[in-house]
């Protein structure tokens, strides 16, 4: 972290349009000095900063010479700490001088419940989605529905007459869920009659 900018730099800085990095917000707490230059800041405004020399000829008016801001001082600036910021820094200022973005948060893991768990490894199923499934058929159906499948697919499992599409034989998982998705099938009602 460096200090804030100087008058001068803060003069030679007005007006430009903020580097690739900072909003316009930041921006302006830096041209205004009410935030420090984070270190790998100060080398993209070196360009905009410039050597400081004469004003423009523009800027002259009649026979004398516009008045000039004097040069900065050769001694290094002070660290960061020595150099009082007025007031509390404003969040965007705080923004700017965060060394690393904050950590991701991670998503909680849920808790299975007994009877989703009890199947799961009856079905030889340990991802996410299949359980999610599971608690799924458990909370709409009830368990001595799902206790009945699980027996079925067992049985076609061991028979080895559930297959898939291609003729490769399924999982027990995937035979209880292809028995799963027909019985719902079967105790869906048919389509509603249509409304006057």
């Amino acid at each position: 972290m460096t200090a804030p900018l100087t008058p001068a730099e803060r003069d030679r800085l007005r007006g430009c349009a903020p580097p690739a990095g900072l909003s316009p917000t930041q921006w302006a707490a830096l041209v205004q000095g009410r935030a420090p230059v984070p270190a790998w800041l100060r080398p993209r405004l070196a360009p905009l900063l410039g050597a400081p020399g004469p004003a423009p000829a523009s800027a002259a008016v009649g026979p004398e010479p516009a008045p000039t801001t004097p040069p900065a001082p050769a001694t290094p600036p002070a660290p960061a700490a020595a150099t009082p910021v007025p007031g509390p820094a404003p969040a965007e200022a705080a923004a700017l001088t965060a060394a690393e973005p904050p950590p991701r948060r991670r998503r909680k893991r849920r808790s299975w419940d007994p009877d989703t768990l009890a199947v799961a490894a009856a079905l030889g199923e340990t991802r996410h989605k299949p359980k999610a499934l599971l608690r799924h058929f458990l909370n709409a159906q009830g368990r001595p529905w799902v206790d009945a499948l699980v027996a079925r697919a067992q049985e076609a499992h061991a028979a080895g007459t559930e297959r898939r599409q291609d003729g490769t034989p399924r999982t027990l998982g995937g035979g209880f869920f292809a028995l799963a998705k027909r019985a719902r099938a079967e105790q869906a009602p048919g389509p509603a009659a249509p409304r006057p």
